[in-house]
């Protein structure tokens, strides 16, 4: 299967004249309901599956040892999300610390390696949910741009690539950023996405390019995907402050920023606004008192607590539907 992904020089606002958009905020809650494992799930799963094939995996054992006490390392592990943010913690102090000290295990480069090995077995665990469509996928997506009818753009914070799978089925092109084309339909991955490498990483052929250092495959199948040499994919870890050193990632969140201010509607799937995402939650008010004329503000979560969370934090007027995607797409 091939994307519908077409070049884009990553313009940072939509055209003038371009009808405000229908914003989607895309979190795990939305992959879940198509059987990717949530944030909560997934350390586990990695460290089951690649403990054969990329033996360092075994060292998430230890950290979880000695940074969550609290937890039983090896049986049980914390969000991945915050497993990432705490490795950059851990950095951090290693840094405050001598880092010539032998006695402390957790150097730099350990925890450079172990990072970059937790990124290379995600990645490599999300492509696999492309090797079939899962079902519904496609109908729900359809039906969701039915229902938003003007100009959609979606900001996903989700690494897998669930709805280019979905977009693609569908022949509806899409381009990473913000596109002039109307016909297009923009997608912002704040976050990064498996599908995103540095330049130069890629021999599968075509492929197109984000700006001059991402550059991405046109297809969507694993086993057509070819490396010259084994490299993570570019994301984001979401702790409270993101490093974030690529300039066409800096342009990605100025873009998102520049869309939830000037937004017509806004539509939040199975994303929880969490307190470490500090950053998100910053970009995301500008939705809510700075945005009188937005029609509506649409939180849908199996939990009522996220709702609330938005209310507090977005806007008094986020009304909810407490459910998965799928039962929510079923009944609008």
């Amino acid at each position: 299967m091939n994307s519908s992904v077409v070049q884009n020089d990553l313009p940072t606002n939509l055209k003038r004249g371009h009808r405000k958009a229908d914003v989607v905020i895309l979190g795990a809650g939305f992959s879940k309901s198509f059987g990717v494992p949530l944030a909560n799930e997934l350390l586990k799963e990695l460290v089951s599956r690649y403990a054969k094939s990329f033996p360092s995996i075994k060292y998430v054992d230890a950290f979880v040892k000695d940074f969550y006490p609290n937890l039983v390392a090896g049986h049980e592990y914390p969000d991945i999300e915050d497993f990432l943010a705490m490795t950059e913690t851990a950095v951090a102090y290693s840094q405050i610390r001598n880092t010539t000290n032998r006695g402390y295990y957790w150097r730099p480069k350990i925890i450079a390696d172990l990072m970059s090995t937790v990124n290379k077995c995600l990645g490599d665990y999300l492509w696999n949910y492309q090797k079939t469509v899962p079902i519904g996928l496609v109908v729900s997506v359809d039906k969701l741009l039915s229902h938003l009818r003007d100009n959609p753009v979606f900001v996903s914070f989700n690494y897998d690539l669930l709805l280019e799978t979905a977009l693609s089925e569908l022949g509806r092109k899409f381009k990473y950023g913000l596109s002039y084309d109307q016909n297009d339909i923009s997608i912002l991955k704040p976050h990064g996405s498996i599908n995103w490498f540095q330049t130069g990483t890629l021999s599968t052929l075509p492929i197109i390019h984000i700006g001059k250092n991402i550059e991405v495959p046109i297809t969507l199948e694993k086993d057509q995907l070819r490396l010259k040499r084994w490299k993570e994919s570019i994301i984001v870890i979401p702790s409270p402050i993101k490093k974030i050193d690529l300039f066409e990632m800096k342009k990605m969140w100025t873009s998102f920023t520049s869309v939830v201010s000037t937004l017509n509607s806004l539509t939040v799937i199975g994303y929880s606004l969490p307190h470490t995402d500090k950053l998100s939650r910053l970009v995301i008010r500008r939705a809510g008192p700075f945005q009188a004329n937005c029609k509506n503000i649409v939180i849908v979560d199996p939990s009522s607590i996220v709702v609330d969370t938005f209310r507090k934090y977005v806007s008094s007027r986020s009304t909810g539907f407490t459910g998965k995607f799928v039962d929510w797409i079923a009944v609008i």
